[in-house]
C-alpha cells in the first residue's frame, strides 16, 4: 500500500511507527513528493497500475479530485472537529462512505470490508 498525504513524510513515518503500522506501506509520499493529492494519485497509477485505489480524506476538494480518476474509490473521514453536516458534504464531494474516525476506515480496509 502507498500513502499520499499533504503532511511532511517525516510526520507520517513517525505516526505509522508509533502505531506499529509502517510495515503495511511500501511507499509514503508526503507534501514534498507530490503537487497535491491528485498528482500523488496519478503518480501511483502511473508507477503501480493498481486495479483499484482506496482514497480517504476529511476535506471535500481532494475527494472531488480523486473521484475523477479511474479505479479510485474515495471515502470520507469526519475530522475531529466534527462539523455539523460534514458527512453529507463529503458524500456530495464523492465519498462512497463516510467514517467517523480514520481508525474505523483503516480497520475496515485491513479487514477487507472495503472492496
Amino acid at each position: 500500500m502507498v500513502i499520499v498525504s499533504g503532511a511532511p513524510r517525516e510526520e507520517i513515518e513517525f505516526t505509522l511507527k508509533k502505531n506499529y503500522a509502517r510495515c503495511f506501506f511500501n511507499e509514503i509520499w508526503g507534501m514534498h513528493d507530490c503537487n497535491g493529492k491528485k498528482d500523488g494519485l496519478e503518480k501511483v497509477i502511473k508507477r503501480f497500475s493498481p486495479p483499484q485505489i482506496f482514497f480517504c480524506d476529511d476535506r471535500p476538494s481532494p475527494l472531488k479530485e480523486a473521484s475523477t480518476l479511474s479505479n479510485v474509490k474515495a471515502y470520507g473521514i469526519i475530522p475531529p472537529q466534527r462539523y455539523k453536516g460534514w458527512g453529507k458534504t463529503l458524500r456530495e464531494a464523492g465519498a462512497k462512505k463516510v467514517f467517523r474516525k480514520v481508525d474505523n476506515y483503516c480497520k475496515a480496509l485491513l479487514e477487507g470490508r472495503i472492496k
